[in-house]
């Protein structure tokens, strides 16, 4: 071969690898990115995003291997439309029922339950609670309102067309989030535990740490049932988690920062909090604390 060819040849190889170099770092900086973009909910809870090609699909106990916990997926959103809220309003859980939307807020002598107007952003009918006691969750269960309270131990039940007050159940410790679904009512505290209740004499039947690859999820907050799943705030974040009944696992990370950055000239108090599952519509409503906005969003698969 002649020394023209022996270069051709040569430079041809240099080109191959700069092209796979090339390749190989886009496909290194597209991972960065997608870890990147997805790491504020993992990191909340005090975890490490993993990128795409780390994902555990199975276990591998069959092959003698440890068990691979299932990385969850990570959703996006896009915004239907947006509503008028009460800016005065400490959202500490919302709720449909029949079309119809019912809110409950929190703070002392502030707390209230409340039938709203959504497109007007109007208050339908109140009620206040007592000053010593303060507003949380809420939810539907036998076609009667739940509230609980923060410290009070104690939850409130409400005839939805009059907002009347017709029973209530003790429960120990605080009350942060409710929602009922599949048959239960399940309560968060704050921590990375949920306890479910009987729904006919609401005493505890059983426990779950809710974890994300053994790493437990502290700061669970307001709750909601939907396709099966229970999905939590994750206070103080701006993160919602799909977590599985069953196991406690989480199944999937809602990252909602966009919307909270966008609400302007408020408190470090103003967090995302207040979540409803419209089941007819498959829209979310969600806002936060003394936001001028609720949103309706939906789901969007990332990975």
């Amino acid at each position: 071969m002649d020394s023209i060819g022996s270069f051709c040849l040569f430079s041809n190889k240099i080109w191959c690898c700069l092209v796979l170099l090339c390749g190989f770092f886009e496909k290194a900086t597209a991972a960065t990115e997608t870890a990147a973009a997805y790491a504020a909910c993992p990191q909340a809870s005090g975890m490490q995003p993993e990128v795409k090609g780390e994902r555990a699909l199975a276990s591998n106990d069959k092959l003698g291997g440890p068990e691979l916990k299932p990385i969850p997926q990570y959703y996006g959103y896009r915004v239907i439309a947006r509503y008028p809220h009460d800016v005065g309003a400490f959202t500490e859980g919302l709720t449909f029922y029949n079309g119809r939307l019912f809110e409950s807020t929190g703070q002392w002598g502030q707390s209230s339950l409340r039938e709203l107007d959504l497109q007007q952003g109007r208050i339908k009918q109140q009620v206040k609670l007592s000053r010593y006691d303060f507003g949380e969750g809420l939810t539907v269960l036998n076609n009667y309102l739940v509230q609980l309270t923060w410290k009070s131990g104690e939850a409130f039940i409400y005839q939805p067309d009059t907002l009347k007050q017709v029973s209530q159940f003790g429960y120990e410790g605080e009350g942060w989030g409710v929602a009922a679904g599949n048959g239960q009512l399940v309560v968060s505290n704050g921590s990375a535990q949920l306890q479910f209740f009987d729904t006919e004499n609401f005493n505890v039947v059983r426990r779950l740490t809710v974890t994300d690859r053994k790493h437990e999820i502290a700061g669970l907050n307001e709750l909601e049932f939907a396709e099966g799943a229970i999905f939590a705030n994750v206070w103080p974040s701006n993160c919602i988690a799909e977590i599985d009944p069953a196991t406690g696992q989480v199944l999937g990370w809602l990252d909602l920062a966009g919307l909270a950055h966008s609400q302007k000239g408020l408190s470090e108090m103003s967090v995302l909090n207040g979540m409803a599952y419209n089941a007819e519509t498959k829209h979310w409503l969600v806002t936060g604390k003394n936001w001028p906005y609720f949103y309706e969003i939906t789901l969007q698969r990332t990975y």
